[in-house]
């Protein structure tokens, strides 16, 4: 008689490759959704994720690539541009 191999170890290591699949895939709607919706949804759509969870994710990603601009944007904008330019700004204010 023939034992059957152990299935714990080779079923959680496969259990927690497929959740590294779907976290990269779910990375990437995200990633993209932050560029803009156009791109996140089809991506996720390709990568044969559930709408729902498609939608939400890119959702979450503008909402926090939108929060990003207006938390920095200023700072980022004074530290980017070159003080010269700031000034010709303010004078023709």
């Amino acid at each position: 008689m023939r034992r059957a191999p152990a299935k714990c170890c080779a079923t959680k290591a496969r259990g927690l490759a497929s959740w590294q699949g779907v976290l990269l895939k779910l990375l990437v709607v995200f990633g993209l959704g932050m560029v803009g919706l156009w791109e996140g949804i089809p991506a996720g759509f390709v990568m044969r994720l559930h709408p729902l969870v498609v939608g939400a994710t890119a959702a979450a990603g503008s909402i926090s690539a939108t929060l990003l601009v207006l938390l920095l944007g200023e700072r980022l904008r004074r530290r980017l541009m070159p003080k010269e330019s700031r000034r010709r700004r303010d004078a023709s204010a």
